[in-house]
């Protein structure tokens, strides 16, 4: 599903400065959600203390959805009790011994729920409360307090505490998150606590696979296509976002919703993409494994990318009320000859749903 165009950046990079971020688009290893996801502060991965130098490190990969294990052999923000050691549990991205009359306390934010030790403040299968779970088409928001279960639209997308913003290392993908980065600091009260972090080093991915880990209450924002950003193309690799782009790998590429006919929404000429004529997607996508949020912003070449930046912060933003879909998919049209968006260009919606 990956593009190759001549041009970096957008739904298929053919930067050689990408190789290595590309190279994720090999077939995608999916982990069998048995617990919840994990809010943990985003850090860069200590291979010197964790899966490099321990003897599980072969096998962290093929066991973990994060691809990392520490030191004591738990896999680092577990989406299953499988990925903790004999006799440990994982709930809400952490492996700890089981919870209950028999088993230890539960200390800080977490609560005993079935024998884990859950953080209720974020977790989609105890939001507020033990057993209370969110619907498949909702996610627990916890931008306040208590945290409840929302629809995961657009016009919740404030409704995180925290928000990641993952870097592709293409400028332009990395501008075009910056724009978006400041437009939610902006927009959204409160603001969420937010950080831009290298997907290479980013704690809340699968650094290889792109696999979201974050969990409940951390939004990861990823802004670029699908051959540039990990956690993109295992979104539509997967089966998990509700839009994908297929290309012929000659002129033609299709976006198409993921329904029982794989409809398509548009039908897109890469002959016709100029400095000021591109298509760009915006949709926010929720993992099922992880309870992890995503918000995903890509055009097919760097200016549209740009423009659907331009747009998010500058239109959607400011009206964030009124777009109760999970995904919106756009022309774009600029009248500038440099290229770069306006407020005089035309955006016209091709689509949008669930």
């Amino acid at each position: 599903m990956g593009l190759a165009p001549a041009v970096s950046d957008g739904a298929g990079a053919a930067d050689a400065g990408v190789a290595g971020d590309a190279a994720m688009n090999a077939d995608v290893t999916v982990r069998v959600d048995a617990g919840g996801g994990g809010n943990l502060a985003d850090r860069p991965i200590d291979t010197a203390s964790g899966a490099a130098d321990s003897q599980e490190a072969g096998t962290c990969e093929s066991r973990c959805a994060s691809g990392v294990c520490e030191t004591n052999g738990d896999c680092r923000r577990c989406v299953e009790d499988q990925e903790c050691k004999a006799g440990r549990v994982c709930g809400s991205g952490v492996c700890a011994p089981p919870c209950g009359d028999a088993g230890v306390a539960c200390t800080g934010s977490f609560v005993c729920c079935n024998e884990h030790c859950i953080d209720t403040t974020f977790d989609p299968k105890h939001c507020g409360a033990c057993n209370a779970t969110c619907p498949a088409t909702q996610f627990c928001a916890n931008s306040s307090s208590p945290p409840i279960c929302s629809s995961n639209v657009l016009a919740n997308i404030c409704k995180s505490k925290n928000a990641t913003f993952l870097l592709d290392g293409l400028q332009a993908d990395q501008e075009a998150s910056g724009v978006v980065r400041q437009a939610i600091a902006a927009r959204c009260t409160p603001s969420p606590m937010s950080m831009s972090v290298s997907q290479s080093v980013s704690a809340a991915i699968n650094t290889t696979t792109g696999q979201p880990v974050g969990g409940g209450g951390e939004l990861l924002v990823a802004v670029g296509g699908d051959s540039g950003q990990r956690l993109v193309g295992y979104l539509e690799k997967s089966g998990t976002s509700p839009v994908y782009n297929e290309y012929d790998g000659l002129n033609t590429l299709w976006f198409k919703r993921r329904d029982a006919n794989n409809t398509i929404v548009a039908t897109v000429t890469r002959s016709t993409l100029t400095s000021a004529h591109d298509y760009f997607l915006v949709e926010l996508v929720f993992d099922p494994i992880s309870g992890t949020r995503s918000l995903v912003l890509y055009g097919m070449d760097s200016p549209g990318t740009q423009a659907g930046a331009y747009y998010f912060a500058n239109t959607i933003l400011p009206s964030i009320a009124t777009y109760t879909h999970s995904w919106y998919l756009y022309e774009w049209m600029g009248v500038g000859a440099d290229g770069g968006a306006g407020p005089a260009d035309m955006f016209t919606l091709l689509g949008s749903g669930m």
